[in-house]
């Protein structure tokens, strides 16, 4: 029984060592032709982006539906969103979601 919360222990944090968080509320929020979608949080996450648009995905991902509807909800109501970002920072200097959540 040890070994199995052990391993489950380190499953977890194998998961998680690549993936940082940031927490607000959705200030911008842009789909682009080339179906990149764009987040900028009231108060920006250091390292990611710039002030209007620090995080990024692709519409192209299996959740982003999902993802975009939660978007929408916290936009409309106000309500603070978490962001979990990997920590390489892509190209455009934005961070890519990793998992958004309430």
């Amino acid at each position: 029984m040890k070994i199995i919360v052990v391993l489950s222990m380190l499953m977890l944090a194998i998961g998680t060592a690549n993936a940082a968080g940031g927490s607000g509320e959705i200030k911008h929020f842009y789909i682009s032709a080339n179906s990149d979608v764009l987040i900028g949080l009231v108060n920006p996450q250091a390292g990611c982006g710039t002030a209007d648009w620090q995080f990024q995905f692709s519409m192209d991902s299996p959740v982003a539906k999902e993802w975009v509807s939660m978007i929408l909800m916290a936009r409309a109501s106000g309500t603070t969103i978490n962001i979990n970002y990997l920590e390489t920072v892509l190209s455009t200097g934005r961070c890519e979601v990793s998992a958004i959540w309430f």
